[in-house]
C-alpha cells in the first residue's frame, strides 16, 4: 500500500538530523556493470562491478542546512561521515546507512545554494556514498 513521504522519512548526517529541512529526496543505488565477450562467445555478458549510490536532497535554505553540509563541499572531510537514512511507516521501515570512516561513509560532492528575488531561497546537495552501504 502506497505511503505518503512526509513524515515517513528521516535523514542524518553527521549526527546532524536534516529532515526537517528537506522537501525533496532520492535515493539512487546504480550498479555497474562491464560487457565481456570472446572469441568463441556469440554474446556480450555483463558483469556486475561496484555499486555506485547518491542521496540527492533539497528544501527551503536554512543556516542550520548551510552549517552541516557547506563546510564539508568546500573542503572534503579526511574521515567520511556518518549517515543513515530511514524510509516508511512505523512497523514497515527500511534503514540505510554507514559509519563513516577514511573509506567508508558519506561526503557531499555537490552543495548548491540557490537565492531568487521573487522566490523563497532553496538549497540542494549529492550526498555521494563511499562503500558497502548497509541495508536492514
Amino acid at each position: 500500500m502506497p505511503i505518503k513521504a512526509s513524515g515517513n522519512y528521516t535523514l542524518s548526517y553527521n549526527a546532524v538530523a536534516l529532515a526537517g529541512y528537506i522537501d525533496d529526496a532520492s535515493l539512487e543505488a546504480v550498479a555497474n556493470a562491464i560487457e565481456v565477450n570472446n572469441l568463441a562467445s556469440t554474446a556480450t555478458v555483463s558483469i556486475p562491478t561496484d555499486t555506485t549510490v547518491t542521496v540527492q536532497v533539497g528544501g527551503a535554505w536554512d543556516k542550520a542546512v548551510d552549517d552541516a553540509l557547506a563546510p564539508d563541499s568546500l573542503s572534503p572531510p579526511t574521515t567520511l561521515r556518518t549517515w543513515s537514512m530511514v524510509l516508511g511507516a512505523s512497523g514497515a521501515q527500511v534503514t540505510y546507512g554507514q559509519t563513516g570512516t577514511a573509506s567508508v561513509g558519506a561526503f557531499v560532492s555537490n552543495y548548491k545554494a540557490q537565492f531568487t528575488a521573487t522566490e523563497a531561497a532553496k538549497w540542494t546537495a549529492t550526498m555521494s556514498i563511499a562503500g558497502t552501504v548497509t541495508r536492514s
